[in-house]
């Protein structure tokens, strides 16, 4: 008889965080585990969604035993609070039937950290954010209203539990896993997440457009106004896409992104909830992506950027300058306008020299090279 998997996983969007989940059930299900994925959503539209990208993983959805728990949101209550109450009913609910999992997997750790718990003689728990689990630093901490801090001190403390019982963290980049050490007294290995670099690295390295792209949900929380910002700073101001989803009720932001672009005289494009075939065909034609968000703790989009051979500019501060050269890495928006110039102002031979060379570094976030390495450490802790 096969062991048995389980897995569980908070949905509150469909990003990066979903990909991890896809591919950990495709390595679960190349081991020969029995696979049952317990699934907190609210939205049926982030089921659908998800649904798709198993598809694309590869990813036999008849094989698996899914239970759907709906969660709900008040507004009035800060999000990562929330996720952690509804991870918390839910291992209550859970509790009584746990007997017989052999591996335990939480992917998405850092939002459901109360559904972490070493039920199983092999458990992992994967985080993605660090700052949703990690104090703010030194005396700031103490100046944040208590809703704020209260979820940080939940997580971290469920996390050094899990940790303490012999559960394994996994971190999707070195800049994690030094803020879980620096502030969490946690050890985590460090675990790519999956990208599918074959579909992008299909774009020919020249010709390509003199235009930046920014890839992002459109949400506030991508900054996605700094993309505005850094081309506005730029001598050559060439035209700027924005492309991502539209988190529900977040026509105002992207509104206000509109305004600030006429405003600063910025010709700005935003194209909302882009289809992937529509996606990989704005990576082959831009010459340059610009990433907004300081502190991104990976970034999937810029390592699919690397694959498709369009230049990436980045944050100094933050998971993709571990792997984007440092002459390509900006501190402040007006650095990144001066980045801009440069590429944009590059000849086909500098720019397919460069390009290529990038192209290479992407082949280490292969999904491929992330279920090798889980099916490896699921195979070292049962020995």
């Amino acid at each position: 008889m096969a062991d048995t998997a389980l897995v569980v996983h908070l949905a509150s969007g469909v990003g990066g965080a979903e990909r991890v989940l896809a591919y950990t059930l495709r390595a679960l299900q190349e081991e020969g585990y029995q696979v049952e994925l317990d699934l907190l959503a609210a939205d049926e539209d982030v089921v659908e969604r998800l649904e798709g990208i198993l598809a694309d993983a590869g990813v036999d959805s008849s094989a698996l035993e899914t239970v759907l728990y709906r969660v709900r949101y008040a507004r009035a209550l800060p999000l990562t609070l929330q996720n952690h109450l509804w991870s918390t009913l839910y291992r209550l609910r859970r509790a009584w039937r746990t007997r017989g999992i052999d591996v335990f997997v939480n992917t998405k750790a850092d939002e459901a950290a109360l559904a972490t718990a070493k039920i199983a003689p092999r458990s992992l728990a994967y985080v993605h954010d660090p700052f949703l689990v990690t104090p703010v630093q030194c005396c700031r901490e103490r100046l944040l209203p208590l809703r704020r801090r209260l979820p940080r001190r939940i997580a971290l403390q469920a996390l050094r539990r899990f940790a303490r019982k012999g559960g394994v963290l996994l971190a999707n980049s070195r800049f994690t896993a030094s803020l879980l050490g620096r502030h969490g007294g946690l050890r985590a290995r460090v675990m790519y997440p999956p990208v599918d670099v074959d579909r992008f690295s299909v774009c020919p390295l020249w010709p390509r457009e003199n235009f930046v792209l920014c890839v992002g949900r459109i949400s506030p929380t991508k900054e996605l106004e700094n993309c505005i910002h850094a081309v506005a700073y730029s001598q050559s101001k060439p035209e700027l896409v924005i492309a991502g989803f539209l988190d529900k009720g977040m026509e105002w932001y992207m509104e206000l992104l509109t305004r600030m672009a006429e405003s600063k005289g910025v010709q700005l494009r935003i194209l909302k909830n882009v289809p992937r075939t529509k996606l990989v065909d704005l990576y082959c034609r831009a010459k340059v992506y610009l990433h907004p968000k300081r502190g991104e703790h990976f970034g999937i989009a810029v390592a699919e950027a690397l694959a498709a051979a369009t230049i990436p500019v980045v944050p100094a501060y933050g998971g993709p300058s571990e792997f984007v050269p440092q002459n390509l890495t900006y501190n402040n928006v007006r650095e990144a306008g001066r980045v801009i110039d440069r590429l944009t102002g590059l000849d086909s031979e500098e720019y397919t020299s460069l390009a290529g060379r990038l192209r290479r570094r992407s082949r280490a976030f292969h999904w491929r090279r992330f279920v090798e390495e889980l099916r490896s450490l699921l195979g070292s802790q049962s020995s």
